[in-house]
Parts: structure tokens; sequence; C-alpha cells
């Protein structure tokens, strides 16, 4: 295995510690803030008890009077209950994702930019060797990855209180008591299988989840090549981590070589490739057969082949059927790429 491989699998090991602290982080802030919505929801329902009539204790322990799942008193309810849901996720707890979300992206930073040095050294042993840490990423730029993680928590945070708006609603219409709204709101938090179809939307803590482990992979392959064009490299080749998870569009892409100003951070969420720089004298090489030798054209046409293999046994596919899909997906953006150039219409060609 070329060390670049390697070098690209041992940083992968380590930026998924990132990743997994930078989850643990943010759904743990969604949880606290959870928490104080039930509790909240308890405290309103309590409320609505009038100690005047007689209790009327149901299935499920709790005390009502009567009339209280009437149209009237169902609408009261559900205005104060929206007063409460509106600090579900308060601009406090927006603040501490966005602090911790910034730590992991100033070490994925790091961790790229390392990366990205030490793949340049390997590509090119006449550069220098890189001893210092890591600092071709400002500040400024991290912050605004920071701001553009949170404000999609910020967004599913509206998408989750139409969905608590909407349980509620039922709730109250067929006389459901805190206990169980309760339940149905943790469902709709935890994205969990709904038999009731209450939850149409992806779970809160699963969608904190996609956004942390994405966008530190993001800033971390931003680092990679950040660092590669600062040593003087025009070009990259795309290496995908190779398991039965590799997508087709990420290994459609292993081993091709591409302008690095054409290369988005991240193929999609939760993309695990990796950026190696590649010799700007290699790939504008103009005899073909010295240029092939340079680029180690059949080692990478044979890792290549492999992943196909690998995609075909994984697919229960003919190699020509999954060799056919991945050269067809090399063709079609990937999700980053559309989301970065809306008008996208066709991927950034391999070079050569």
């Amino acid at each position: 295995m070329p060390s670049e491989l390697q070098l690209a699998d041992d940083y992968a090991g380590a930026l998924k510690a990132i990743e997994a602290r930078a989850v643990v982080n943010t759904t743990a802030a969604l949880q606290r803030s959870l928490t104080a919505l039930l509790r909240n929801l308890r405290r309103y329902y309590g409320q609505y008890v009038d100690p005047s009539l007689p209790n009327q204790q149901s299935a499920d322990g709790v005390t009502r009077r009567p009339g209280s799942y009437s149209i009237q008193d169902g609408s009261a309810k559900f205005a104060e209950l929206i007063k409460l849901s509106q600090g579900f996720l308060p601009d406090s707890q927006l603040r501490a994702i966005e602090r911790a979300l910034r730590t992991s992206f100033e070490e994925a930073v790091t961790l790229g930019g390392d990366l990205g040095q030490q793949l340049a050294r390997e590509a090119d042993p006449s550069l220098p060797d890189p001893r210092g840490v890591f600092v071709g990423a400002s500040k400024e730029a991290i912050k605004a990855a920071a701001a553009t993680a949170t404000a999609y928590i910020r967004g599913e945070v509206e998408s989750f209180r139409d969905n608590v708006t909407r349980i509620v609603t039922d709730g109250i219409g067929q006389g459901v008591g805190p206990r169980k709204l309760e339940q149905q709101i943790r469902t709709a938090l935890l994205g969990a299988k709904d038999p009731q179809g209450l939850n149409n939307i992806m779970g809160l803590k699963q969608r904190a989840e996609l956004i942390a482990r994405s966008e530190v992979a993001n800033a971390y392959v931003d680092a990679q090549k950040a660092s590669a064009a600062r040593n003087g490299f025009a070009y990259g080749r795309w290496i995908a981590t190779k398991d039965e998870r590799t997508c087709p569009v990420c290994a459609s892409r292993h081993g091709r070589i591409y302008r690095l100003d054409q290369m988005v951070g991240t193929l999609h969420p939760r993309c695990r490739c990796s950026i190696s720089p590649v010799s700007t004298d290699a790939v504008e090489e103009s005899d073909p057969k010295l240029r092939a030798v340079l680029l180690r054209d059949d080692y990478w046409e044979n890792a290549r082949k492999n992943i196909t293999d690998q995609f075909a046994e994984s697919k229960k596919w003919p190699f020509e059927r999954a060799s056919k899909v991945l050269e067809d997906a090399v063709l079609k953006p990937s999700t980053s790429e559309k989301r970065r150039y809306p008008d996208i219409k066709e991927a950034p060609q391999p070079v050569g």
C-alpha cells in the first residue's frame, strides 16, 4: 500500500474521534433543551386542573376537570404550549453548540492541514519537512463554518417545532395526557420509527449528528486542499475510504485526479474521502509514457478495479454492471457540488 493511503487511513481514524466528540457535544445540548421543554409541558398541563371541581383520574394517571378537552380549552392549552416551545433551543444553547463545533473545526483543520503537508511531502520529497502546526485556514473561515452548522440546527429546530405543534394539536383533540405527549415528542426528536405517523421529519438528534460529522469532515478536507495549494500543487487525487459503506460517488472518483480549485471539501454528507496532492509537473508532462510512470497509472487503475470489485460485491452485481454505474457516477455532480453550485449540470471532469 502506498504511504499516502496509509496516511489517509491513520488520519481518518483521528478525524473520527473529533467527529464523535462533536456529535456528543451537540446532541447533549439538544437533550438538555428537550428536558426543559418536557418539564414545561408537565407544569403547563398541571395549570389546567381545577381544584373546585371533582377530580377525574384517567387510566394514564392524569387528573382532569370536566370539559378540559373542549375546543375552547384545547385552543388555550395549545396557545400556551406554543409559547413554551419557542424556547426549545434558546440562543444560549445555540451559542454553546457553536462554540463546541468551532473547537472541533479548529482541531479538524489542524489535522487535515497536517495530513495535507505530509501528503505533499510524500508527493514531492524536495519540499521542506513541515514541522509547525498547520495555520492555513483563517479563524474567520472556522467561525463561518461553525455559524453555518448552527444555522442548519436552528432551521431544523423550526421544523421540529412544527412537528411538536402537530403532535400537541392531535393529542389535545384526542384527550392525550402529558406523559403520552412526552413519548411522542421524544420520538420526534430521536428520529425513531413512529407507527402513528406523527414524525414525518428527520429527528433533530439525527440531523445534529449529520451536521456535526459532515461539517467537521468538510473543514478537514478544505484544510488538505489549502495545504496542497500553499505547497505549490495545482492538482489533487481523491482517496475514498474503501469498505462496504463506500457510496457510488466516492467509489467512482477514487484515485482520479482533479484540479484543486474544482474539488469541493467533501462530496456529500458523511463523506469520508481525503485528497492527496499530485505533482503539477507530472500531470502536465507531455510524454504519455513518462506521465503514466510519474503518476503511477498502473497502480491507480488497479486500485479503481479493486474498489469496483468491492462495490459489485456489496451490491451483488456483476463487475460489468458495477463498472458502468461508477463510470456514470463520475459524470454526475455530487450533493455538495449541487449545494455549492446550484446551476451545475455536470461534475468536474478528472484530468487525463
